[in-house]
């Protein structure tokens, strides 16, 4: 198998893989997080060929008055 590509995504090309993978192939919308429409997140992506295998998304947090980076969101295609 080739070595994926990883390089920053776009919030639509993220998405669909996470509609699939985290809510069971339900409707694009209920893979939405919190921050995702004001454009919060950076969205990470690994691509064979010109289709996305993996993604991740990073959001600015807060913990014990520090900021910090949640990681959510993360989803990997079968096989």
């Amino acid at each position: 198998m080739p070595e994926p590509s990883i390089r920053r995504a776009t919030l639509s090309e993220v998405l669909p893989l996470r509609a699939a993978v985290l809510r069971a192939g339900g409707p694009i919308e209920s893979a939405l997080l919190p921050g995702d429409s004001e454009g919060a997140g950076v969205h990470w992506g690994a691509w064979i060929g010109d289709e996305l295998v993996a993604c991740t998304s990073l959001y600015p947090a807060e913990r014990d008055g520090q900021p910090t980076t949640h990681l959510r969101g993360a989803a990997t295609r079968a096989g």
